[in-house]
């Protein structure tokens, strides 16, 4: 498996919605230690449960919500998410008249991986993994280096997990609306465990 969607995910995502926007956002520092804006870490339960339903052996180990406005470009155009979890997650919450782009995944152009390689891959170039990394984060900030793999359009309660080795981005990159209220807004969690299918 590599990409698994589904659509109305909770009954209850239009309350989510509102819940998120009256609580507001703020800034966080992330584990890429990035400043992150439009952060809400708002508890759902209901929601991490719905997740740990689909997964045997299901750790959550990070999620918030996301929103992103005009003119907010990311650090990257460009990343994976593995010092996270084995696996994200992440929740549409734009209504219908707002939906816009979705979740791209990437390819790089030259050597061909849509995914983090394997320790041994590294070592087959002759580089570190500290050498690989520094060349990494380069490309990932070149959008020239990447051409598009795969793409998952935005929709109102479609819920979808991929694996965080996979090199993906938001799409288009810039966010959207100017406010809280016409945003890009996301749920994100990142767990580990088997997915089920269920």
């Amino acid at each position: 498996m590599t990409l698994l969607v589904k659509d109305d995910f909770t009954e209850e995502a239009k309350d989510i919605r509102d819940s998120v926007i009256k609580d507001g956002f703020k800034e966080e520092v992330g584990p890429d230690g990035f400043t992150y804006t439009g952060i809400s870490k708002i508890e759902v339960p209901n929601l991490v449960n719905k997740v740990g339903d689909m997964v045997d052996d299901f750790e959550m180990k990070m999620s918030f919500f996301r929103l992103n406005l005009k003119g907010e470009m990311p650090h990257s155009f460009v990343h994976s998410d593995e010092i996270c979890a084995d696996w994200a997650g992440l929740l549409y919450l734009n209504p219908e008249e707002q939906v816009k782009g979705g979740t791209a995944f990437w390819k790089h152009k030259y050597m061909r991986w849509d995914k983090l390689p394997s320790d041994d891959e590294v070592m087959d170039l002759g580089l570190s993994q500290e050498e690989f990394g520094t060349q990494l984060s380069e490309d990932w900030r070149n959008k020239d280096m990447w051409e598009m793999s795969g793409f998952m359009g935005m929709k109102f309660n479609r819920f979808l997990i991929y694996p965080t080795k996979m090199f993906h981005s938001r799409y288009p990159h810039e966010g959207f609306g100017d406010n809280a209220d016409n945003g890009r807004l996301v749920w994100v969690c990142f767990f580990n465990g088997k997915i089920n299918n269920n």
